[in-house]
């Protein structure tokens, strides 16, 4: 079970998955939790939704433990690059994995992962809103990252690149301590005058809300597409940033798989999270460059997933007063 928002998120293709592979399986009408999941994976052979990359990710972690060897065949697998680091990872901990990326996985059973030492990267996902504040308003430097990570979210820098952002790497000392091919790096982004662009995030779909709001500082028209299931997360991430950047004096338009953004003057207004953590902080980073003050309801939900967030926004330069989960710029 969990909150609101992964009540409204379908689960039956993962459970019917789960269940072709041999546990006991059972959710709610219309295939939303609560859910239960009981018994041993016997393994087998099932194919899995793949708009959403968590379900493939979670049967191949989980198909290494089962009792047989499992064959996941996902459907119009999306969120690539994050399938890749399950992979990555899994392989780092001893499991064995043959793929024939993206189509079909073969995962043995009656594996086990080995205890490890290594340093975990920095987070592209959360970094994405530090260095897209940079680009928009100085100069913003994000420690702790790596060049070679396959996270996919580190596509940032390359979008930020195409609008005309300038983006620098510098070797960042950890004490002969780093794990990672290529090294830990300090990344700075500095502001210059952006361009529109049109960028696919059929892969990334996590960047649409903190790209919609770099859009509206871009010359010309932004198109952001190839993430229909954007609309799938917290919320519907097309719907909800294209209302609550409007209210800001956005000229945004949701279009069936994206946005369409053009350079807007942003002012001040009250503004809703929707209990979205990365709309929380996207609408925070767009209070950065709108004029007069910005309150936005329901910010705790960015504790989900960075609960230093406004800390960092005060850091590098941002006026923020939180207050009962609002904060206003």
């Amino acid at each position: 079970d969990g909150d609101a928002s992964i009540r409204r998120r379908p689960v039956k293709s993962l459970l019917d998955a789960l269940f072709a592979l041999g546990a006991s399986t059972s959710c709610n009408p219309g295939g939303v939790c609560p859910c239960t999941v009981a018994g041993t994976l016997r393994g087998g052979m099932t194919t899995v939704d793949g708009s959403n990359s968590q379900f493939t990710s979670s049967l191949l972690i989980a198909s290494a433990l089962g009792r047989g060897d499992a064959i996941i065949l996902p459907e119009h697998l999306r969120e690539q690059p994050y399938v890749r680091m399950t992979l990555a990872w899994m392989r780092e901990l001893g499991a064995v994995v043959h793929d024939d990326f993206p189509i079909r996985f073969h995962v043995p059973g009656g594996q086990r992962y080995q205890a490890f030492d290594k340093t975990v990267p920095g987070d592209w996902s959360s970094a994405a809103f530090a260095l897209c504040a940079g680009a928009l308003t100085g100069t913003v430097t994000v420690t702790g990252l790596y060049p070679d990570d396959a996270q996919g979210d580190k596509a940032i820098l390359d979008v930020l690149r195409q609008m005309g952002s300038r983006v620098d790497w510098a070797r960042q000392d950890t004490g002969g301590k780093d794990g990672t091919e290529g090294g830990c790096r300090n990344v700075t982004v500095s502001k210059t005058a952006l361009r529109g662009v049109c960028v696919n995030l059929s892969d990334t779909p996590d960047l649409l809300p903190i790209l919609a709001v770099v859009a509206t500082q871009a010359e010309g028209e932004t198109i952001l597409y190839g993430c229909a299931h954007a609309r799938s997360k917290e919320t519907d991430r097309i719907a909800v940033m294209a209302k609550e950047l409007a209210l800001l004096g956005a000229d945004i338009e949701a279009t069936a798989d994206g946005l369409r953004v053009r350079r807007s003057q942003l002012r001040g207004a009250m503004v809703h999270s929707h209990a979205d953590h990365r709309v929380a902080m996207a609408l925070s980073v767009a209070g950065l460059v709108a004029a007069d003050e910005t309150i936005i309801a329901d910010v705790g939900c960015a504790s989900i997933t960075y609960p230093g967030f406004y800390r960092m926004l005060e850091r590098i330069g941002a006026k923020v007063s939180v207050t009962q989960e609002r904060v206003s710029r």
